[in-house]
């Protein structure tokens, strides 16, 4: 009693952090500029199941917010709540039936494939930290203008963090744990359903590829360059995620957090990350997904276990794309651009734009801003050869990214060096250095690590399917699996960036009017989590 009663009280200290969330205002109204989707597809972005997990979905209806109640306290999953660490509200029923924050999805087949067990399970999508709204008032009126595809202004680690906070105050209180077990259990409720329960949980709780990681994860980051809202360590996230099931030893300090990028466009890119690191539609989203708690074996070959089978759902991830890029993205390239497009800038809410200043404006950008960011999208010149790539050995074209030196560039280049210097220490059993090999020792680099396991998972998935070889090419978007880690990071084109701040590649500033001052005039220092637009 005296240890349970222990962890309580340290749970509840560190609740002080957890509870320092932004207040949460409704909306007057949500305003969706054209984007080039519907509601339906807008619908299916939101909520398709990656193979990602939280946790079982019972458990994410009937947690408890992490606060000290002796009578019950509100449920985590209100809107309220979970609006507070930046995840948007959605009511809809027809893709959403539990109405689920933007970005959370069920899904009813989820198998861990390192335990064996097996239930519906509530994950995140790529659409829980890309897909925006800025806030603005008018006339007393609150605005939210939703961005699809944008960056989300959401805080991912302390979201996970207090969720795993809710996950133990649950299982070490007495009184809370019965009644999650009554909610959870329903019908079935019983002493040994109960300690069954239980049982479950402090596995949950252990595991490293579930909510565990958060925690674990939280070890390694810098604390003087904490994430927090709008911003994440992407790469260095998936490779910890990952690269923890094969021992500590391949965790890296988290010290270059960078804003979740937006996504219009992204799928005509020759080049993708900010560090131009990845070039597959399909690699580029496989590691997304492994990012946000995908589990995978990557260490116990015996059957009827299978080294890299993992619980991504390629087929969801094809789907997505194809939102993004279009419906058959690639199949003409003579017709690019096709999908989600950039958000207009939305004048009856915003103000009307000043003719004379846009043109003088346009003759700026041609003269100081196209030679690195490329012709306005809208443009005829950005469809002039030169600007796109040679034929791929699929015959297709994309639009060429500038990539700019980290030295020339000017901007923090830690995330650039961090990947290009990451290796990965392997064991004896998942071997990424070769695919399907299930030997090998030694180091690899993490680059290299990353598109040998995303190479296994999607082939793996591929043959269990019995997906034909077109139709391989065409859900990988029609290029190679390739990774790399240039010292650099790519200027891609601008449209929609009024609606993306922070700005730079790590968020470092909070509007476009200081992006283009002078830099002694930016302000060194400004709090996140705010979506009002500025």
């Amino acid at each position: 009693m005296k240890k349970r009663n222990l962890v309580i009280a340290c749970l509840t200290v560190g609740l002080s952090a957890c509870d320092k969330l932004p207040d949460y205002r409704p909306v007057d109204e949500v305003y969706w500029p054209k984007q080039n989707w519907t509601e339906d597809q807008r619908q299916r972005f939101y909520h398709p199941a990656q193979g990602t997990q939280l946790m079982p979905y019972r458990w994410f209806m009937a947690l408890e917010q992490p606060r000290i109640s002796l009578f019950g306290a509100p449920l985590f999953r209100e809107d309220d709540y979970i609006a507070r660490f930046g995840f948007l509200p959605d009511p809809n029923r027809k893709h959403n039936p539990d109405a689920l924050p933007v970005g959370f999805a069920v899904d009813p087949d989820f198998v861990d494939p390192n335990t064996g067990r097996g239930s519906p399970t509530v994950g995140i999508t790529c659409a829980g930290c890309h897909t925006g709204q800025v806030q603005y008032d008018k006339d007393g009126t609150r605005y939210g203008i939703r961005i699809e595809g944008g960056p989300a202004n959401a805080d991912l680690d302390k979201f996970s963090l207090t969720l795993g906070f809710a996950v133990g105050m649950t299982y070490y209180d007495p009184l809370r744990f019965r009644r999650f077990a009554r909610a959870v259990l329903g019908e079935n409720y019983s002493s040994e359903a109960k300690a069954a329960l239980s049982r479950e949980m402090k596995t949950f709780m252990f595991t490293p590829s579930s909510l565990a990681a958060a925690g674990i994860l939280t070890d390694y980051d810098d604390p003087n360059t904490r994430a927090g809202f709008g911003r994440l360590s992407a790469l260095e996230r998936i490779g910890n995620v990952v690269f923890i099931n094969l021992g500590k030893k391949n965790l890296a300090v988290a010290n270059a957090p960078a804003n979740f990028p937006f996504l219009w466009d992204a799928s005509w890119l020759d080049w993708i990350q900010y560090n131009g690191s990845i070039n597959q539609p399909m690699a580029r989203n496989v590691g997304e997904a492994l990012g946000v708690y995908s589990p995978v074996n990557l260490t116990d070959p015996a059957p009827p276990k299978v080294l890299f089978q993992s619980t991504v759902k390629l087929n969801n991830l094809y789907e997505i794309e194809q939102l993004l890029g279009g419906p058959n993205s690639f199949e003409d390239p003579s017709v690019p651009y096709q999908g989600l497009t950039s958000p207009p800038w939305p004048e009856h809410i915003l103000g009307k734009l000043d003719p004379q200043k846009a043109a003088k404006g346009a003759g700026l950008y041609h003269a100081f801003c196209e030679s690195c960011h490329l012709p306005p999208r809208g443009s005829a010149d950005i469809h002039a050869p030169q600007y796109w790539s040679e034929p791929n050995s699929y015959g297709k074209r994309f639009l060429k990214v500038t990539l700019v030196n980290v030295q020339d560039i000017g901007t923090d280049p830690t995330e650039a060096i961090n990947f290009a210097q990451r290796v990965v220490k392997k064991n004896n059993t998942a071997n990424l250095g070769a695919p399907y090999s299930k030997d090998g020792k030694g180091v690899v680099m993490a680059g290299r690590g990353l598109q040998v396991l995303i190479e296994n998972i999607t082939e793996l998935w591929y043959d269990q399917h019995n997906v034909s070889k077109p139709d391989r090419d065409r859900m990988n978007g029609f290029r190679e699996n390739i990774v790399r880690a240039p010292l650099a990071y790519k200027a891609r084109p601008l449209n929609g960036i009024w609606a993306t701040a922070p700005f730079l590649h790590n968020g470092s500033v909070p509007n476009l009017y200081q992006l283009l001052a002078p830099i002694e005039q930016r302000d060194r220092t400004f709090y996140t989590g705010n979506k009002a637009f500025d």
